[in-house]
């Protein structure tokens, strides 16, 4: 069944600025983020390159705090552009002054992760949905059917908002630590993901960093987070992808939560050093396997298409076992929906361009995921 699964897309802007670069729609990292959008210049922002833009170090004052009703955060997509034709973010980034010097200090700006989705359809010329389809969604062989919101102004909000499957995130997962290549071929610089998911920006706390849109550990491993709890954990040494769903009361500023979340990474990758040091079978059973073996269950056919409407209704999902549109309205589609309005209520549009898997039935064959999810369910019964 779908997972309702709100994430912000640090990671897939992440990689659609890779992609761009690679195509040549953006020359180079150092150039400015008014180069790309013009509606910035004469704002703080003229002094700002893409790659601070990436790291959130563009020194450009943000108020990030969830619980104040007149924080940056919570205004930002409320905003009503007074200029024509200018984009609602656009038109309230240009007015927030300068706090410190471009490159200087680290802030997380969710204000600015919608920026590089602005900055990745001016550069390209196309819609984000549709860029994401090309780099990211037949790629990586998505099963399901997803939607992304729309700001007032009729942009993808690129700081969030994309609601997909999680073994759909989990696929995105794979597909990074198989090196982000399609058919053999990279879809972004050599290099880019060495650097996208390496310390770029110190954050103030021990052993963590930041990158391009990436949350970095110093032991290699990086990870996306969502502000409710969810999460992609990416651990190359041990070849380990964690994606995970959530729905935390306290939102992203839940100490203890977040210390959880962290708890159960490390639990993880303790249990798997244990089985290598143990030489078990068990421990080639949870190691997944490259993308390019896990086809059979979502074949690279899926299409991300801009077909604005209110509701997600219309299709059956990939391998639904016959399933009509009207039962997924009443399960998953019903709790899509609420979200949908609860998006609303907060100041997003409610209308979103489709992410649709083809009709065409994949095979039944259990995958890698099904599998392990099986085996995890047998441990917590005899446990």
């Amino acid at each position: 069944s779908l997972l309702v699964h709100h994430l912000s897309l640090l990671a897939h802007s992440n990689h659609l600025v890779g992609a761009a670069v690679k195509d040549g729609y953006i020359k180079s990292l150092d150039d400015k983020v008014t180069q790309y959008i013009p509606g910035l210049r004469g704002s703080a922002y003229d002094d700002v390159s893409v790659r601070q833009l990436l790291t959130m170090t563009s020194g450009v004052r943000w108020n990030e705090d969830y619980g104040d009703p007149q924080s940056d955060v919570a205004k930002f997509n409320n905003h009503q552009p007074t200029e024509p034709g200018v984009d609602a973010l656009v038109s309230y980034l240009r007015q927030l002054p300068r706090a410190a010097p471009a490159g200087e200090r680290w802030l997380y700006s969710t204000g600015e992760t919608n920026l590089v989705g602005i900055l990745i359809s001016q550069a390209t010329g196309k819609p984000l949905s549709q860029y994401l389809e090309e780099k990211i969604w037949k790629p990586a062989g998505m099963e399901q059917q997803a939607t992304w919101i729309l700001s007032k102004t009729g942009q993808e909000i690129s700081g969030c908002c994309i609601q997909a499957a999680a073994r759909d995130y989990a696929r995105f997962g794979l597909f990074i630590l198989d090196g982000a290549t399609a058919g053999g071929q990279r879809t972004v610089p050599e290099g880019w993901l060495q650097q996208a998911t390496t310390r770029q920006a110190a954050i103030g706390q021990e052993g963590r960093g930041y990158g391009y849109q990436w949350w970095t550990y110093d032991d290699g491993s990086f990870a996306a987070r969502g502000i409710f709890g969810q999460g992609i954990f990416i651990d190359p040494a041990r070849k380990l992808v964690i994606a995970s769903n959530a729905n935390w009361a306290g939102g992203a500023s839940d100490p203890k939560a977040s210390a959880a979340r962290e708890a159960f990474y490390k639990a993880v990758q303790k249990a798997l050093d244990e089985e290598a040091a143990k030489g078990s079978d068990a421990l080639r059973t949870l190691r997944p396997a490259p993308l390019k073996r896990r086809r059979p269950l979502a074949a690279a056919t899926a299409a991300l298409q801009l077909v604005v409407r209110p509701q997600l209704a219309a299709d059956p999902l990939v391998g639904g076992g016959g399933s009509t549109a009207q039962q997924h309205r009443n399960g998953p589609q019903r709790e899509h929906d609420d979200d949908l309005r609860d998006h609303q209520q907060h100041g997003h549009d409610a209308a979103t361009p489709m992410a649709r898997a083809s009709s065409q039935r994949h095979s039944s064959a259990p995958s890698s995921l099904s599998r392990l999810a099986e085996r995890v369910a047998r441990c917590d019964t005899a446990d």
